[in-house]
């Protein structure tokens, strides 16, 4: 043992040598000096699994449209997810200690938020942020409702572990427009003043679907029913055929927004962010770009965005290339390539991508295995936050001799159990990541929803919500 932790040491201070001579790391998608690697040991970490909600005997269908955010001060998990079986949009937060009403040893809370009246269906395209501090914190949850066709929107006010009874806002219904669907894809995002905005996908049945940005206004509004009237601005940013499906929103540092989203017609892969001076949105404001699927291959679904969160950062976004069964990962610095295989499947294929705190891609996602077809959860990091020589995954980039993606299978699955078609990951103050996902037990009929992550024996406390 001693000899092998030796030869362990050894080889760590030789790469990281060499790395100094080099002279070149990958970071927010882009080389930069050696000065800036740092010890990055939590990714090392073990990793354990649960379920956080499952029933194998009703049985359940729950867990799909899966959004996971972390509370800002204890990392708790927080999930926003649909159950499809009762039609609701659900909340599942960590309890520990068999203080639950669900999950693996009763350790998480799990209830409904919206669609507990008969014959409701709502939640799909849920999406979950939280904001602020231990004092003065919020979160917000968007989602689809299919009962009327429109978006809507439920927001808490919290204190410590205190929450205020939620503020249900409905964004848009399309009241008046028969046939027009909106938000069966949604994304939230909060700025650095915790003031949420939401991007969404608008169907027309005549022809020219719209990506939207949502945002409240004091007054003199276009969007927002019941007390909401009127209070929320839903601009157009692009248009066409099946465009807007899978947006993904975020802020960059200086919180201007940024849409990722997918171009159906085309196959293409676009991006849209606000500059006061562009090409579509409200009064030319916005800029839309092509950023794959100019070759006429199909590419963009279930894209995850991270917007610049530094000044001269890149934009990075990962995405399935569908006619070349690819995940894919793109910076805005000049790097555009493979990840890794996924497979290709007519269901969803889940793929969620966050920064770690050093601001580095961390990417959660699907992949369909060649031998009896059993997908899997998989992970990607760059190879250096393990201290490893090179990379197991991806292509060789432009100027390099080794891969530099480092791809590992989290959850195997089987020959009856399907893992990870919808994901959502975060990484926490501590460097540790969690990821929650879908299991599909095919024999059963039944999916449920559970939660991986790497520990050292944190602790997390209950939420309480006041009523």
């Amino acid at each position: 043992m001693k000899t092998y932790l030796l030869y362990r040491i050894s080889i760590v201070l030789l790469f990281t040598l060499v790395l100094v001579g080099a002279g070149i790391i990958f970071t927010q998608g882009s080389p930069v000096t050696a000065s800036s690697f740092q010890s990055t040991f939590e990714a090392n970490f073990p990793w354990e699994k649960q379920y956080v909600q499952q029933d194998l005997e009703t049985p359940l269908d729950v867990g799909k449209y899966i959004s996971l955010a972390l509370r800002p001060y204890d990392d708790a998990p927080v999930m926003s997810y649909y159950d499809a079986t009762n039609g609701n949009l659900m909340v599942a937060i960590s309890a520990g200690g068999g203080a639950g009403n669900c999950g693996t040893d009763n350790d998480w809370f799990c209830y409904p938020i919206d669609g507990t009246g008969s014959d409701e269906d709502v939640g799909r395209s849920s999406s979950i942020d939280i904001w602020g501090t231990e004092e003065d914190w919020r979160w917000g949850i968007s989602y689809y409702d299919a009962n009327w066709h429109g978006v809507k929107a439920v927001f808490y006010a919290c204190s410590f572990d205190i929450c205020m009874p939620p503020h249900i806002v409905i964004i848009a219904y399309p009241v008046t427009w028969t046939g027009f669907i909106l938000g069966q894809y949604t994304s939230i995002k909060f700025n650095s003043g915790g003031v949420a905005s939401i991007a969404y996908y608008a169907y027309n049945p005549m022809g020219g679907d719209w990506l939207t940005y949502a945002y409240p206004v004091a007054s003199g509004g276009n969007c927002g029913g019941g007390d909401d009237s009127y209070l929320w601005q839903c601009d157009i940013i692009d248009s066409g055929d099946q465009l807007g499906q899978y947006a993904s929103l975020d802020f960059s540092w200086d919180d201007r927004p940024y849409i990722a989203y997918y171009d159906g017609t085309g196959g293409n892969l676009k991006l849209a962010h606000f500059t006061g001076s562009g090409n579509c949105g409200p009064a030319d404001t916005w800029q839309c770009d092509l950023i794959d699927g100019a070759d006429g291959s199909d590419v963009g679904k279930y894209a995850s965005l991270i917007a610049p969160q530094s000044s001269g950062a890149a934009t990075r976004i990962a995405y399935y290339d569908q006619t070349n069964h690819h995940l894919k990962y793109y910076s805005s610095a000049g790097l555009n390539m493979i990840v890794d295989e996924m497979g290709s499947s007519i269901e969803p294929m889940g793929i969620s991508m966050t920064g770690d705190n050093d601001n580095r891609p961390v990417i959660a996602y699907q992949k369909i295995e060649p031998v009896f077809f059993r997908r899997v959860l998989r992970l990607a990091r760059l190879y250096y936050v393990y201290h490893l020589p090179h990379g197991n995954c991806g292509e060789t980039p432009p100027g390099y001799s080794i891969q530099i993606w480092q791809c590992d299978t989290l959850d195997y699955g089987g020959l009856h159990t399907h893992e990870a078609d919808f994901t959502s990951v975060k990484v926490d103050s501590n460097g540790r990541v969690r990821i929650a996902y879908t299991e599909d037990a095919l024999e059963e009929l039944a999916t449920s929803l559970k939660i991986i992550y790497q520990t050292n024996f944190h602790v997390f406390m209950p939420l309480a919500t006041k009523q």
